[in-house]
């Protein structure tokens, strides 16, 4: 049986909930007073029995952005994580921000996908998502509530399968 083995970076500001989107996926939990993510952290989802992905929870303080270069290399997926616990300007300036870190720092990987998850949800239920069309796919959820998780889940397996072709 063949084994396909993909390769996904969580990249955002610090606190926006990357690791938070991690342990929904893996662990079906919600931590509310979780750490600070030092350098990076690396997971295994299953997507199937034939399918993994390795994803990496990058660090979001400014001191280890020198590092992003080394695990955005190669993914297949890369997620925008945003929080939705400021005003719209600063989610427009995070979301941009890290847009145009991706493009200053090639991948490296042919055909990658760009996924943009808002986040934090529970703490800005009138936020309406707007399609951009630079990203692949987009999504709002709520780690704390459940809320999209599924979802953000089912989106996530399915590029996997279809990267996988």
């Amino acid at each position: 049986m063949t084994q396909y083995k993909f390769k996904m970076v969580m990249l955002g500001d610090s606190g926006a909930g990357k690791s938070c989107i991690i342990h929904r996926f893996i662990f079906n939990s919600f931590n509310e007073f979780n750490n600070a993510t030092i350098g990076a952290q690396f997971l295994i989802k299953k997507v199937d029995d034939t399918h993994k992905i390795d994803i990496w929870d990058t660090a979001g303080q400014e001191r280890f952005r020198s590092l992003i270069p080394l695990y955005i290399r190669g993914s297949n997926i890369v997620c925008i994580v945003v929080s939705l616990d400021k005003k719209r300007s600063e989610i427009e300036t995070q979301k941009e921000f890290w847009l145009n870190y991706i493009i200053e720092h090639p991948i490296m990987a042919e055909n990658y996908k760009k996924l943009l998850i808002y986040n934090k949800l529970d703490l800005n239920s009138d936020f309406k998502l707007e399609e951009d069309d630079r990203f692949d796919h987009s999504c709002t959820i709520s780690c704390k509530t459940n809320k999209g998780i599924s979802e953000l889940n089912k989106q996530i397996d399915e590029i996997v399968l279809k990267l996988e072709k």
